[in-house]
């Protein structure tokens, strides 16, 4: 027997055969005795032999209303049993619709037959049982609340939904975690984000070793532009060890959004060494841009160097790399970087990588090549008057370089 039918059953002797209200309707004894033939069949678990005798029983007591409906619902727990929720469900839809059991027995019933919509599926059926239950019902237990927004959430109806949640989340000493689960679903699909954000907080306090949920705390306080919380947020997360690279790679973004670039620098430089992000181009790449951000060029050029090292698509890494290096004078280390940047092509400003060599080549005593460069990059517009000036440089130096020699020898 199914977990469902297992359920319900035990019912069976109590709704199906119980004694009625005071003054109300009794079944006759043949079919008194054929329902209790019936039950033992359930009790053995005999469904179909259980189903096709009460079909036969129900055709026999066409005509008595009271009859009817006892067996109609005998015959829904009989399919319950048999893990036909469906058909089960038709069969209590009829036993209540001829209107003849006694209230007691019809109410519970109704329940029943909620479930069994809810279950399979027929959402809209098994609301409207569960919204006249709710009537009739004084204090509804927290897990019929929460069969009633299982269903409300599955119509998309997410207020409704969320109505239901918070009062079995209220009404219940030990809330499920699936309840808060699916109250967040229903605010973040209303856009509801601040309430969302109050959810996310309790799930964090109650279950603080699920990860997944300080991950929505820092995307919720993102969202409600609260960059200092989720930053703290993630702070805790990677004290606690709770960080994979994603999140990572997240805090050293957010450092970076909020001007900590040498915070950015740090985490990302022990992330690197400790292996907790994968050493990929990309990630050395970041780890440059955070010390440039932080004026730290030598260590930038130590990560350019990495970022290098792990395979970039282009030169355009070379070409930043090469750049820095002539920023700090760094003149025979730049040459070959800017050499293998133009090489590599895909650069932004190619004009410039070449200017930038070109200087590069000249203070590491190769003035020919560097006025070869030099010449290259001045048909560019935006760099024409650099490039000119220094090749004007250059051919003075050479041109005093020729006549210092002349004019000693005329001292001697």
């Amino acid at each position: 027997m199914n977990r469902f039918g297992k359920l319900l059953l035990p019912l069976l002797l109590l709704l199906c055969v119980g004694v009625p209200a005071e003054d109300g309707p009794l079944l006759s004894e043949k079919t008194y005795k054929a329902l209790n033939e019936v039950h033992e069949l359930l009790g053995k678990e005999q469904y179909r032999q259980a189903i096709s005798r009460l079909q036969s029983l129900l055709a026999k007591v066409e005509g008595n209303r009271y009859e009817s409906a006892v067996v109609l619902q005998t015959l829904g727990y009989a399919y319950s049993g048999a893990g036909k929720y469906k058909e089960a469900a038709g069969a209590f839809d009829r036993s209540l619709a001829l209107n003849a059991l006694p209230e007691g027995v019809a109410h519970g019933l109704r329940y029943n037959a909620a479930q069994l919509h809810i279950y399979s599926g027929e959402y809209r059926k098994g609301l409207k049982h569960l919204t006249r239950w709710f009537r009739d019902e004084a204090k509804p237990p927290v897990e019929s609340l929460v069969l009633a927004a299982t269903a409300h959430y599955q119509l998309k109806q997410y207020k409704s939904a969320s109505r239901y949640l918070q009062r079995a989340i209220r009404a219940s000493r030990h809330p499920r975690e699936g309840w808060y689960q699916m109250l967040l679903a229903c605010r973040l699909q209303l856009k509801q984000y601040k309430s969302a954000l109050k959810v996310v907080r309790t799930m964090v306090r109650r279950y603080p070793s699920r990860r997944e949920y300080w991950t929505q705390l820092v995307a919720l306080y993102q969202r409600n532009r609260q960059e200092g919380k989720a930053l703290a947020t993630l702070e805790l997360m990677r004290t606690g060890g709770m960080l994979d690279s994603d999140e990572r790679l997240r805090l050293a973004r957010m450092y970076l959004y909020l001007d900590l670039p040498w915070l950015a620098g740090r985490h990302l430089r022990q992330s690197l060494a400790s292996a907790a992000l994968p050493a990929t181009h990309e990630n050395w790449f970041l780890l440059a841009q955070s010390w440039l951000q932080a004026r730290e060029k030598p260590l930038a050029v130590e990560a350019l160097e990495k970022a290098v090292e792990a395979g970039p698509p282009d030169g355009s890494t070379h070409a930043l790399l090469g750049q820095l290096l002539v920023d700090l004078e760094r003149w025979r280390e730049a040459v070959p970087v800017l050499a293998e940047a133009l090489r590599r092509g895909g650069l932004k400003h190619p004009a410039l990588t070449r200017f930038l060599y070109g200087l590069a080549l000249y203070h590491s005593g190769d003035p020919d090549q560097a006025v070869r460069e030099l010449r290259l990059a001045s048909n560019d517009k935006s760099l024409h008057d650099q490039a000119q000036w220094w090749l004007q440089y250059i051919s003075d130096r050479r041109a005093n370089a020729i006549s210092e020699p002349g004019e000693t020898e005329q001292k001697g």
